[in-house]
C-alpha cells in the first residue's frame, strides 16, 4: 500500500522550524504577501523495492532536495508530479523543499496559472496537498498519473443543441465555486468537508459544480460521482499576462491538468479559460483541440464568456455556446432574446455564469469575529491584485457593524433575503423558458471577501432553504410566458411586453409554462387567494405531455379580476409555484390626463431650471448608474406595493440620486426610496421629499415609450405615482 508522508516541519524567514502536518498552507503565520520560500523538511524510510514520492500539490514554485543535494523542480499549483526514488533503495533520506507562492515578485499572479483566486483574496503558499510514497508495483497495478478516460466512448453524447448524460436528457442547473476555503486557507478541504459541501449543493436543486479557473482534489470529483452529480472544469486562464501563452512551462502544466483529470467521469464539461479577451487566436484552437483530443469529452469550449460579450477576436472554437449574462431583473428577458442562435450553427447553449445577487452580509458579527480576510491590518488582508476591496473599510464605518439593532440591521438582512431569493427564481423562471438554453450556473456558492452572491454566506450557512429553491432549481420549473404587446409608437411597432404581475382592471390571459430535466404527464391545478388568503377561483386544466428539456404551455387561464391584490398559486407533476398579482382601478392614461384626473402635478426634470410639483421625475443622464436589482438592498419603504419585488419590476431604474447632486439641486431633502449598495454600503436615492415636490428617477412609463408628458404610464406607474404622493404628503 502506499503510505502518506504527513509528519514535516516547515521554517520561515525567522529561522525556526515548527511542527506540520501536510496538507499544509502557511496562512497566517507569515504576512499574506510574503512570497517565501517556505522550507519544508522531512525524513522517509524509503522501501526495499522501487519506489517513487508523489506530491498532489505544492503552491506554486518547489525546489526539491535529498540529502542536500539538489535533485528537482516544479513550477505549478494545480498537476501533480513524482520524484523518483530508485537511487535511494532501503535508505533513510533527508527531503527538503523549499516552496515559493506565485503573486510576489518572482512569479507575479498574472504571470502563471493562478486562476481567480488572487482576486478573490490572495495567493496562498504551501504544500497544500498530500505527499504519498509509492511503491513501483502498485503503481503499475493501479496507475499514478490518469492518462486519458477509461474508454473512447464518452458519457456525455451531443445531438444538436441537446445534451445527454449516460442515455438521459440533461439539462444544467450549476453553481460556481472559485476554490474558496478561508478555513483552510488553501484549496484541499479533505474528503469529510468535500462530502458535506456536495452534499448542501446538491440539497439545493444543483445537478453540477463549475470549478472556476482552479483545479478540485480527485476526491471532490469522486464525491461528485457518488452523489449523482456532475462537474464542469475550467482551466485556470484568466487575464494572464500576454508572455503566458508562449511559456513551455505553462503549457507543460496545462497537458498535465488535462492528463491528469481527463479520466473522472463526472466531468460533462471542459473550458479553457474565462474571458480571455487577449488569448491569441492560435493558442485558442490548439488547446481546445487537445482538450477534446486527451478527454474525449464532447462538450469543451475556448473561451467561457464568448468574444461577443467580453471582446476580442470573435472568432472562437468548440461544440457549444458559453455566455455569462449579467444584467438586472428586469431586463434579462431581451438580454437573453439577444443572445439565442437562430440560424446558428445548432449546438448547445450554457450560462457559463449568471444571475448573481450581492445580499447584505451580517457585518455585525463579521465585527465581532473580524476574520483576517476582513480585517483592515495589510499584514492579514494586503490587497493584492483585487479590484474589489471596500470590506475592511465598511467594518470599520459602518452603522450596520458597530450599532446594529439601531440600524435595523436584522430588518435588513431578511429583507435582502427575500429580495435575492426573488432575483434569483424570476431570473432562472426565464432561463427555463427559453427552449434553446441547455443550462446554467449560478454565480455563485458562498460569499467571498469581493461579493456576497453565495447561495451559501460567509459560514458556509445555507441562505435559502431548500424548500426555497426548490420551485425553480430543481427538476421541474412553472413559469409565466410574458404577454406580448408591441406598441405603437411614433408611426411604428416597438417591442414590448405586458408586465407579469401588474395589469389594469379587467381580464388577462395568463399563460402557464413548464420546463422540466424528465417527461412529465400532468394537468395544470390552480388556485386564485385573495389578500387575505382565500380561494375565490380554481381550475385543472387538460392533461399534457411535456417532453424533457423543452419549455411548454401547459394551460391557459384568463382571469377577469377587480381591483386588488391576489395570489396565483399552481402546480404541474411535483412541481409548486406563486406569484403575486395586482390589479389597478383605472385604464391606461397618459401622464397628462393622469395629472387632471388625479390631481396631482406632475413634471419632468431635464436638468434646467428646478420645476415645481408635487411629483418631479429626474431624468438627467448625467446622474450616477447604479443596478436597481443588483448589488444593492432597498429598506422597507412602507407603501405595499412598492415593496413587493414582482411589482416594482415594472418600474425599476438603474439610475440613483446621490446626496450631493439632490443638495446642489434641490437643497435639502428626505429619503423616501433608499439604495444602499451591499458592496461599498453606499447610499442612494431612487425617491425623496423636496420643498420642491416628491423627486423620483423611477420609471412610471409603458415599456419603450418616449419619456414624454403624453407617454402611457404603466399600470405599476400609475401606482407608484400614487405612492409617492401619499409617501411625499
Amino acid at each position: 500500500m502506499s503510505v502518506l508522508v504527513t509528519r514535516w516541519t516547515v521554517e520561515y524567514e525567522d529561522g525556526r522550524e515548527r511542527e506540520i502536518r501536510v496538507p499544509h498552507a502557511w496562512k497566517q503565520d507569515v504576512p499574506v504577501d510574503w512570497e517565501g520560500p517556505a522550507i519544508y523538511r522531512t525524513q522517509i524510510e524509503v522501501p526495499r523495492v522501487a519506489s517513487l514520492l508523489r506530491f498532489h500539490g505544492i503552491s506554486y514554485h518547489a525546489a526539491i532536495s535529498i540529502n542536500d543535494e539538489h535533485v528537482a523542480d516544479h513550477n505549478g499549483i494545480w498537476d501533480s508530479f513524482d520524484l523518483d526514488l530508485s537511487k535511494y533503495t532501503g535508505r533513510v533520506i533527508d527531503l527538503e523543499v523549499k516552496v515559493t507562492k506565485n503573486g510576489g515578485a518572482k512569479f507575479p499572479v498574472r504571470r502563471v496559472l493562478s486562476g481567480f483566486l488572487p482576486y478573490v483574496f490572495h495567493t496562498f503558499g504551501g504544500i497544500f496537498r498530500d505527499v504519498e510514497l509509492i511503491r513501483l508495483s502498485e503503481l503499475e497495478l493501479t496507475g499514478a498519473l490518469n492518462k486519458g478516460p477509461a474508454s473512447q466512448k464518452h458519457r456525455v453524447e451531443v445531438e444538436g443543441s441537446q445534451i445527454s448524460v449516460d442515455g438521459n436528457p440533461f439539462y444544467m442547473r450549476g453553481v460556481l465555486h472559485w476554490g474558496w476555503f478561508p478555513e483552510l486557507g488553501h484549496c484541499n478541504p479533505g474528503p469529510n468537508l468535500v462530502r458535506e459541501e456536495v452534499r448542501k449543493i446538491k440539497s439545493l436543486g444543483f445537478n453540477t459544480v463549475k470549478f472556476c479557473l482552479w483545479l478540485p482534489p480527485h476526491d471532490y470529483l469522486q464525491a461528485l460521482e457518488e452523489e449523482g452529480m456532475l462537474a464542469w472544469l475550467e482551466l485556470p486562464l484568466w487575464d494572464p499576462d500576454p508572455a503566458v501563452y508562449d511559456d513551455p512551462n505553462v503549457a507543460q502544466e496545462l497537458e498535465a491538468i488535462i492528463r491528469q483529470y481527463a479520466h473522472h467521469p463526472s466531468i460533462v464539461a471542459w473550458t479553457l479559460g474565462c474571458e480571455l479577451s487577449n488569448a491569441p487566436l492560435g493558442f485558442r484552437e490548439y488547446w481546445t483541440a487537445k482538450i477534446r483530443a486527451i478527454t474525449k469529452c464532447p462538450l469543451v469550449k475556448d473561451n467561457s464568456g464568448g468574444a461577443e460579450m467580453y471582446g476580442g477576436d470573435p472568432r472562437e472554437f468548440g461544440t457549444f455556446y458559453d455566455y455569462h449574462p449579467y444584467t438586472d431583473a428586469d431586463r434579462f428577458e431581451s438580454l437573453l432574446d439577444s443572445l439565442a442562435p437562430g440560424p446558428r450553427e445548432n449546438l448547445p447553449v450554457l450560462l457559463g455564469e449568471t444571475n448573481d445577487h450581492d445580499a447584505h452580509r451580517d457585518l455585525a458579527e463579521l465585527q465581532s469575529k473580524m476574520p483576517f480576510w476582513a480585517s483592515a491590518l495589510s499584514e492579514l488582508n494586503a490587497k493584492g491584485v483585487r479590484w474589489q476591496y471596500d470590506l475592511p473599510g465598511v467594518l470599520l464605518r459602518s452603522e450596520f457593524a458597530h450599532e446594529p439593532g439601531p440600524a435595523g440591521h436584522d430588518a435588513l438582512m431578511e429583507r435582502s433575503k427575500r429580495r435575492s431569493l426573488f432575483v434569483r427564481r424570476t431570473v432562472t423562471e426565464t432561463f427555463r423558458s427559453k427552449p434553446w438554453i441547455g443550462g446554467y450556473v449560478v454565480t455563485g456558492l458562498r460569499d467571498t471577501p469581493i461579493s456576497s452572491a453565495g447561495m451559501f454566506d460567509d459560514w458556509m450557512a445555507y441562505r435559502f432553504d431548500p424548500s426555497e429553491t426548490a420551485s425553480w432549481n430543481g427538476k421541474g420549473c412553472l413559469f409565466m410566458v410574458p404577454s406580448r404587446r408591441p406598441k405603437w409608437t411614433h408611426g411604428g411597432n416597438r417591442p414590448a411586453l405586458d408586465s407579469r404581475y401588474v395589469q389594469f382592471q379587467g381580464g388577462k390571459l395568463y399563460e402557464i409554462g413548464f420546463h422540466s430535466d424528465v417527461a412529465e404527464q400532468s394537468a395544470l391545478i390552480w388556485k386564485l387567494q385573495n389578500e387575505e388568503g382565500i380561494t375565490i377561483k380554481q381550475g385543472c386544466g387538460p392533461i399534457v405531455e411535456v417532453e424533457p428539456n423543452v419549455a411548454t404551455v401547459v394551460d391557459r387561464l384568463f382571469l377577469e379580476l377587480e381591483p386588488g391584490r391576489y395570489t396565483l398559486v399552481v402546480e404541474f407533476a411535483d412541481t409548486l409555484n406563486r406569484w403575486p398579482i395586482l390589479v389597478c382601478e383605472s385604464a391606461p392614461q397618459t401622464l397628462a390626463q393622469w395629472e387632471l384626473s388625479e390631481g396631482v402635478s406632475v413634471e419632468m426634470d431635464r436638468g434646467g431650471e428646478q420645476p415645481k410639483a408635487d411629483i418631479i421625475l429626474w431624468t438627467d443622464e448625467t446622474l450616477p448608474r447604479r443596478p436597481f436589482w443588483r448589488e444593492c438592498v432597498i429598506p422597507t419603504i412602507g407603501f405595499p406595493a412598492l415593496d413587493t419585488d414582482e411589482f416594482m419590476l415594472d418600474v425599476s431604474t438603474d439610475r440613483v440620486m446621490t446626496v450631493e447632486a439632490l443638495v446642489q439641486r434641490y437643497g435639502e431633502f428626505i429619503p423616501l426610496i433608499t439604495r444602499i449598495d451591499t458592496r461599498t454600503y453606499e447610499e442612494s436615492y431612487y425617491a425623496v421629499k423636496t420643498p420642491q415636490g416628491v423627486v423620483t428617477t423611477l420609471s412610471v412609463f409603458a415599456p419603450n415609450q418616449p419619456s414624454l408628458p403624453e407617454s402611457q404610464l404603466s399600470a405599476m406607474g400609475t401606482v407608484c405615482l400614487k405612492a409617492l404622493a401619499l409617501l411625499g404628503k
